[in-house]
């Protein structure tokens, strides 16, 4: 068998599936989601706003809310989140008002951003430190297999029967997985803080003032940037260039599919370190950007785009697993959820980066931008210190 189902292993195992749930359904809301937005907005510049707002929100909370995560129960933290966020897709199936979904949407983006939290800290515990990048290449696979069918599942409720259909379907996915997770035997709920970590700015220094854990956090960071402008302006690039809605559906689900090797990944990861996937993986990312700046066919360019998730698949088994190596039990209260922030601060900075080369420059030079923003972060991988226990 792939994975030996007994011991620790077999709860990591129960907890990559409710990743794989969780995943479906979350993905399917985040392909919708630009356009419920706009369904009552009616300003595409609106809905940025909008966004944008709400991820500051998250990057906040996840400070804020440090000394919640070191008094209390990670599962009951994890229960209650996902059940807020379950709550949360019942109400946007059902909101016609924009000043009802802001009063949704805003405790809805700090129960999200608790979910992911307690969730990490709680697989990092039944884990192994020995073999984390195993487990952490489980659960990315099988969450990237739940990514991958998502969307797909999205679009055709939202295509038949609106977007009503799309929420409900993600809440009950999410009570799925909640049930599915209190039923497992022998998990662990630790709270390794030693003390409380109340204030706010002296929590931002403390993360901010150890220069591997800022290298860390910028090279988990540059796979978010990547994916920025996948799913954001490669969609753009295919309907620019003739190509249909079907097209985007298609390259997004082959683009993806590499991500499911993330496990084997994981695993021999464990054995050589961490640093020479994270180097190689933006290395290929780099490249193959570099290739679709050259390259004139349009089919060309988004094979090159499918082959460079190789190298995605080597960063996103890897990044967290590095970053559990190199702090101490007791600090991963206080400094899981500052570094989960890196995803949405980098990628925003991917957004700007790439909106603002297309405000001077012809769509392709975004790749050339891209290629070049890689090979820094390739540049920051290989200077990480390398833990392999």
């Amino acid at each position: 068998m792939l994975i030996k189902r007994s011991g620790y292993f077999n709860i990591v195992w129960q907890l990559a599936v409710i990743a794989s749930i969780s995943g479906i359904a979350f993905s399917g809301v985040e392909a919708i989601w630009a356009i419920y937005l706009n369904s009552f907005l009616r300003s595409e510049a609106a809905v940025g706003f909008i966004t944008a707002g709400l991820i500051v929100i998250s990057i906040l909370s996840a400070f804020l809310l440090i000394p919640l995560l070191e008094k209390h129960s990670k599962i009951k933290v994890y229960s209650y989140s996902a059940a807020g966020i379950a709550l949360g897709y019942l109400a946007f199936a059902f909101i016609g008002s924009f000043y009802v979904f802001l009063a949704v949407a805003i405790p809805f983006a700090i129960a999200r951003m608790l979910y992911f939290i307690s969730f990490g800290i709680i697989l990092r515990d039944q884990s192994d430190i020995r073999e984390i990048g195993k487990a952490e290449g489980l659960r990315y696979a099988l969450e990237n297999l739940g990514w991958i069918f998502g969307p797909l599942l999205a679009g055709f409720l939202l295509r038949y029967y609106g977007f009503s259909p799309v929420f409900l379907m993600a809440a009950i996915l999410l009570i799925i997985a909640l049930v599915v997770f209190r039923y497992i035997a022998g998990l662990k709920d630790l709270i390794h803080a030693k003390e409380i970590h109340p204030d706010f700015w002296k929590n931002v220094k403390a993360y901010f003032e150890n220069r591997e854990l800022v290298k860390i956090y910028l090279v988990s960071g540059g796979i978010g940037w990547w994916w920025s402008v996948i799913f954001i302006y490669l969609p753009l690039f295919i309907l620019k260039n003739n190509l249909d809605e079907a097209a985007v559906g298609i390259f997004l689900f082959l683009v993806s599919t590499p991500l499911l090797l993330e496990y084997l990944i994981g695993k021999t990861a464990d054995k050589t370190g961490f640093k020479i996937f994270l180097t190689a993986g933006f290395s290929l990312l780099a490249i193959f950007s570099l290739l679709a700046f050259a390259l004139e066919n349009v089919y060309a360019i988004l094979l090159a785009f499918v082959l460079a998730s190789f190298g995605a698949a080597c960063i996103e088994s890897t990044r967290e697993s590095y970053f559990f190596r190199i702090i101490s039990e007791a600090d991963e209260e206080r400094f899981y959820p500052a570094y989960l922030t890196c995803h949405p601060v980098l990628s925003a900075a991917g957004n700007f980066a790439t909106a603002l080369i297309l405000l001077f420059l012809p769509f392709k030079f975004a790749f050339l931008g891209l290629s070049l923003s890689m090979l820094f972060f390739a540049f920051l991988s290989s200077r990480l210190k390398e833990r392999m226990s």
